[in-house]
């Protein structure tokens, strides 16, 4: 057990040290927290003091540090969902070009990636999965959006109530909920990295009979009960019992447990008394103890050496290109046709490209369904990281004369 408290203090003074070390060099905390287990544990732990780090990080450390992590996985996809709800002041106009913004930043990525993978597959000879699962769930990874981190952006430059921040908040929401929802029904299809009509069918009625019961008899249920509960600490536990139960519910399924938290996201009433409990009781927990675990052990499963053995360093910069690119653009164009000026778009197709540790959440998921292998997973985390490293500074030249204003007191850029 002492090992475990051991490493477990490693992994939160090291995540702590290298998220203001990204601060400092103006990049997204969570950048910090993602390469923890590849600079801390791979690099130097691994490398340096090999022995250190086999006793400390045994099986049974492991196994504690990686039921944190989960644990702290689930209830974060809880609050991602739950935040889908967006209050948009009945600006029907916004919402109409988040949705465009979305379809923008999706079908490009999707298609071109789509496309590259099908190619790569013949060239790389890959025998864990078929031609076309192996295609679709690259595309449909790369495809993802950060929205945490698009909402984080927005709020710190003072955007979030803009007509840009508006609409590439819903497009962000959207972006996730599509990948959320496909997901499970891609995982129904696929078994052993292969395609199951019959099991896959039957395993997406469940889902879909899952989902319908949540959203049109469970959730008014829940609201009802709630209305009806004066106590918010009541609600609050009430709240982690559905959020346990529906991560459970999915794991039996075999559809990942992150599915499940945030489907009870989903359907867990939104209200400002529950969500200021689950801050004040929660958040610290989360953010600065169990992800970083989450983070840590993530990093630690990423292997570069083993990506060039198998892949050539063109077709790893193809990915990342083509990754970049594609959402880019298509944010970029569809922003422009909705008349935002060049700097607005630039900046909308920059936010739309963080995809944070979300892509790292599917590639997991892909790994732990042998669709993908361990160096597809070592992409996704380069992908993850150097995508999300870019969208920050695109996003602040493209909008430095707004946020110039802004800091001025101008607010007229503010959507009434």
């Amino acid at each position: 057990m002492i090992n475990s408290f051991i490493g477990l203090s490693i992994i939160v003074i090291t995540c702590f040290i290298l998220r203001e070390v990204s601060s400092f060099f103006r990049q997204p905390k969570v950048i910090g927290e993602m390469v923890s287990g590849i600079i801390i544990g791979i690099c130097i732990l691994q490398s340096i003091f090999p022995s250190f780090f086999k006793n400390t990080f045994n099986d049974e450390t492991m196994e504690i540090l990686k039921f944190l992590g989960q644990f702290g996985l689930l209830f974060y996809m809880f609050l991602i969902g739950n935040n889908l709800t967006h209050n948009v002041n009945g600006d029907k106009s916004v919402i109409q070009d988040g949705y465009k913004l979305a379809l923008a930043g999706i079908v490009p990525t999707f298609s071109i990636l789509f496309i590259a993978s099908f190619y790569v597959y013949d060239v790389l000879d890959i025998s864990i999965s078929t031609q076309l699962s192996y295609s679709i769930f690259m595309a449909a990874c790369i495809s993802v959006t950060a929205f945490p981190m698009i909402v984080k952006t927005l709020e710190e430059y003072d955007l979030l109530e803009t007509r840009l921040g508006k609409s590439v908040t819903i497009a962000g929401s959207f972006d996730d909920l599509i990948a959320w929802m496909f997901l499970p029904i891609l995982i129904s299809f696929v078994s052993e990295g292969k395609f199951n009509l019959v099991n896959g069918f039957f395993r997406l009625l469940i889902i879909f009979s899952i989902i319908f019961i949540s959203i049109y008899i469970v959730k008014k249920l829940i609201k009802k009960i709630f209305y009806n509960l004066s106590s918010s600490v009541i609600q609050l536990q009430l709240s982690i019992v559905i959020i346990i139960l529906y991560g459970v519910i999915f794991e039996y399924l075999g559809l990942h447990y992150v599915i499940g938290g945030f489907l009870a996201g989903c359907i867990i009433p939104t209200k400002i008394n529950l969500k200021n409990e689950f801050k004040n009781s929660f958040s610290s927990i989360i953010n600065f103890i169990l992800l970083p675990c989450y983070f840590f052990i993530s990093g630690l499963s990423v292997n570069f050496s083993g990506i060039t053995d198998r892949y050539s360093y063109l077709i790893i910069f193809n990915f990342i290109f083509l990754s970049f690119l594609t959402k880019y653009l298509g944010g970029l164009l569809c922003a422009k046709y909705l008349k935002f000026s060049w700097g607005e778009a630039s900046a909308v197709g920059a936010l739309i490209n963080s995809r944070g540790f979300i892509i790292i959440i599917f590639a997991q998921i892909g790994v732990e369904n042998k669709i993908i292998t361990n160096e597809e997973y070592s992409i996704m985390y380069l992908i993850a990281i150097i995508t999300t490293m870019l969208m920050s500074p695109i996003f602040k030249m493209s909008l430095i004369k707004i946020t110039k204003k802004n800091n001025l007191g101008e607010k007229a850029y503010k959507v009434s």
